[in-house]
């Protein structure tokens, strides 16, 4: 079975809340300060971990969730029914193009950004088709991302500088 990781890689009761107190969970759900809620889904928990810290440092940003694979990021998307969802494109149980496919047709109003080490043209123009509303290289660094996931947010398409 698999397990979304904590931080540093023990697996967690609520396995899409990894890295996050229950009472930061509630807040998801209620949004008290009207923060955007994001769901990050990587094979790696670094990136993961890495994406909360620099995410929650946004004024209007909140990682409310996370996961290694699609398996418990269907659960954690599911549950906590984020805004928008971060994609890598290599998962610990399947690609994210599948999980993509998945969010578009079963939460369609959910905004989905890809976030991948791929720049290929092809994986972009894949990753459109199956629904995503953005795709950003990590290479891109953080700014990149943080104007994707704001201009997704405003219903307009982003792609990354390094493939425009």
């Amino acid at each position: 079975m698999n397990h979304a990781r904590s931080p540093d890689s023990d697996p967690v009761q609520a396995p899409f809340l990894s890295g996050t107190e229950p009472a930061e969970a509630a807040d998801c759900q209620t949004n008290r300060a009207r923060k955007v809620r994001l769901f990050a889904v990587d094979d790696h928990a670094l990136v993961r971990r890495g994406l909360q810290i620099l995410l929650n440092q946004e004024p209007d940003m909140h990682v409310c969730g996370d996961a290694v694979g699609v398996a418990t990021a269907r659960q954690g998307i599911d549950a906590l029914k984020p805004e928008l969802v971060i994609v890598d494109l290599g998962l610990e149980d399947g690609d994210g193009f599948d999980l993509i496919e998945w969010i578009h047709r079963h939460h369609p109003r959910i905004k989905i950004l890809v976030f991948t080490s791929y720049e290929g043209a092809a994986s972009a123009t894949r990753a459109f088709s199956c629904g995503a509303h953005g795709y950003v290289a990590k290479a891109d660094g953080t700014r990149e991302l943080v104007r994707a996931i704001r201009q997704v947010l405003q219903n307009r398409r982003f792609l990354s500088s390094r493939l425009a």
